[in-house]
């Protein structure tokens, strides 16, 4: 009825939650009622409230998620009142839409830190940056917010949205963009080394290759 699934819920991160949220609710017995009220009502970020996945169900479609929403919790088929007046109950196209106007609002979107989202408009506006520093930063974000999309380890992914979520975007700025310079000295290195080798290679010095290629393993 909730249509719980471990996956396609908005995203994993966002569909772990919505099952926990779901199994606590079922657990405790909580009353049909305010359960209803909590996954229709619900706002905030998935670490903090795992109802919302009520509205991660039909992302960017929010009339399709009306039409799910009455037919869960109201009993009700409405869908066809879409695109025109119901041809086998009462209601008209002109409820359905004043009706899904109430939820027409309603945003949702996979987890974002505002705070890894202004650090990235900083990178982007930054014009001392060249191409390849502003590249190196946006693979460091991703890096860094890599966990955030584990399947496997909720718990570390709601602690790094929570020390993500308490520092500053002008903090993170200069840690990627740090992590960034030494990522452009690295491929330097790199690129150095592969020269070498296929020079060594080039001249059959097998002994020079096999040491340069161990090199690279640990570059």
């Amino acid at each position: 009825m909730f249509r719980a699934q471990s996956q396609g819920v908005g995203d994993s991160t966002t569909s772990q939650n919505y099952l926990s949220y779901l199994r606590q609710s079922l657990r405790e017995n909580k009353p049909w009622d305010k359960m209803a009220s909590e996954l229709v009502t619900g706002s905030g970020a998935c670490f903090d409230n795992g109802a919302i996945g009520c509205y991660m169900w039909d992302r960017g479609m929010p009339l399709d998620n009306f039409s799910n929403t009455t037919r869960i919790f109201l009993g009700t088929r409405m869908e066809c009142a879409q695109c025109h007046d119901h041809p086998f109950d009462k209601w008209t196209q002109k409820q359905f839409y004043e009706m899904g106007a109430f939820t027409q609002n309603m945003t949702a979107s996979s987890y974002r830190s505002p705070v890894v989202e202004e650090t990235q408009k900083m990178i982007r506006q930054d014009k001392s940056l060249d191409k390849d520093m502003q590249d190196l930063m946006r693979q460091a974000v991703t890096e860094v917010t890599r966990p955030l999309r584990d399947k496997r380890d909720l718990d570390n992914r709601r602690q790094l949205a929570g020390l993500l979520d308490q520092t500053e975007a002008s903090l993170l700025f200069e840690a990627f963009e740090q992590v960034a310079a030494a990522m452009k000295e690295q491929n330097k290195e790199f690129d150095t080394l592969r020269k070498e080798l296929d020079e060594a290679r080039a001249k059959n010095d097998k002994e020079k290759s096999k040491d340069i290629q161990r090199r690279l393993g640990e570059s």
